[in-house]
């Protein structure tokens, strides 16, 4: 497979874990604010609590005010397990995203060093049929000098 065929693939790789790592934001992003949300109202929930069984409610109402709090607790620890889920899933990417910037750049290397090699095989073939050409040129002019300085 030609250098720059491979080189034009891995940066479409790149640039699709880029978008992917994006998208893992927002919904990171998206999770923590639910997240936040759902840990106000199981604080809320337990306020609630906490100022019914200090009013000294009957049973039925302080069962009713832990059950509320019960569920809202559950909802936020899932919610926080959606978020530590998602904050890996986005750790997975940026790491896979690194992976494809490290190759990419090799491959970039590659091919720089491969012109390189080019251009200095282009200048040394240039070097030898200018050396060519002066060593011809010097051997004609040493050739008209010694024909000049044969007596004749």
């Amino acid at each position: 497979m030609k250098l720059d065929v491979l080189r034009r693939y891995r940066l479409q790789a790149e640039e699709y874990l880029r978008l992917e790592l994006t998208e893992a934001d927002v919904q990171l992003g998206g999770a923590i604010q639910r997240q936040a949300q759902c840990q106000g109202k199981a604080d809320g929930e337990v306020a609630a609590y906490l100022e019914t069984s200090r009013i000294g409610l009957d049973v039925a109402g302080v069962a009713m005010a832990y059950q509320a709090w019960e569920a809202a607790d559950a909802e936020a620890h899932r919610a926080e397990a959606t978020v530590d889920q998602l904050t890996q899933a986005r750790e997975e990417k940026q790491a896979e995203l690194a992976v494809a910037i490290r190759e990419r750049k090799q491959i970039e290397l590659l091919v720089e060093r491969r012109r390189r090699d080019r251009q200095s095989q282009i200048r040394r073939r240039e070097q030898r049929e200018l050396d060519d050409f002066a060593n011809g040129r010097w051997a004609m002019a040493q050739q008209e000098w010694t024909r000049r300085s044969e007596p004749s």
